[in-house]
This record gives structure tokens, sequence and C-alpha cells, in this order.
């Protein structure tokens, strides 16, 4: 696993926690190996913190491909240098169909969230002009 993201708990009562989080993972995993690592990270999560995880869902991260790595540094190195946003992830580039995808955490700090949203996406447009963007604005409910 190479992160953990976008985590929701919900509070059903004293000591009573479910929650759902996205993780990051190599693209070459299969389908055992996977379902091995969410039970794992399911039991655990249980045993350490109390709280039962109802979903896992899972950020498929490429890296069988160096020019596509190099495309992943080199958006998220524009990505970041905007000044609200606090992370990115879920990166994925598909080459064969040209389209490019990932999430964007921007502070509530920001004045119009929406709009630091669009000019990371036409930053990264303007150096991937032949790719179809999917970007998600993602909220990181811990700020404080």
């Amino acid at each position: 696993m190479q992160g953990a993201y976008d985590l929701v708990l919900n509070n059903y009562g004293p000591d009573t926690w479910n929650g759902s989080v996205h993780i990051e993972v190599p693209d070459t995993y299969s389908a055992d190996k996977l379902d091995q690592l969410i039970r794992e990270i399911t039991i655990k999560v249980l045993a350490e913190h109390h709280v039962i995880l109802t979903a896992i869902g899972v950020y498929s991260v490429n890296t069988k491909d160096e020019n596509i790595m190099e495309a992943h540094r080199k958006v998220q190195e524009i990505v970041l240098a905007h000044e609200h946003v606090k992370q990115m992830h879920g990166f994925y580039l598909l080459e064969e169909q040209k389209a490019m995808r990932f999430d964007v955490v921007i502070s509530f700090d920001a004045k119009d969230r929406k709009a630091v949203c669009r000019e990371v996406t036409e930053n990264v447009q303007k150096e991937f002009p032949d790719y179809e963007l999917q970007v998600t604005m993602d909220t990181d409910f811990a700020e404080e």
C-alpha cells in the first residue's frame, strides 16, 4: 500500500465507529493480493482503533511505465504549486485513452475552493493538452 486517503468516520454512539477509506496500491496487484491486503487493513484498524471499516476503495497507481511516472511527478509539481492545495492523490494515467485522473485536496482557507480547482485543472491541461482530465476536488475534514 502506498497511501491512505479520504477517511470518513461515522459515530453511532459510545465506542461505535464505522468508516471508509481509499488506499493507493500498485497497478500490479492481483485480485487475491488486493483482497488479502484489504482484509489485513480491516482487521488491524478494528484491533488498534475499534473502527469497523465498511468499505475500502482502491486507487491504482501506475508503476510499469517510466514516462507515466514522470508525468505523475510533473502533474504533482504543478498541482502543489498552488497556495491552497494541501495534497494530490489517486493519480492514474491511461496512455491509450489519453486520459488522466487525480484528486486534489484544497484547504478551507481558500476564498473560492472551486476556483482553485479550476485553476489547477487549467494549469495541468496546459501542460498536457492532448489529455482528457478528470480532477476531483477533495475535502480534508481533519483540517484545523
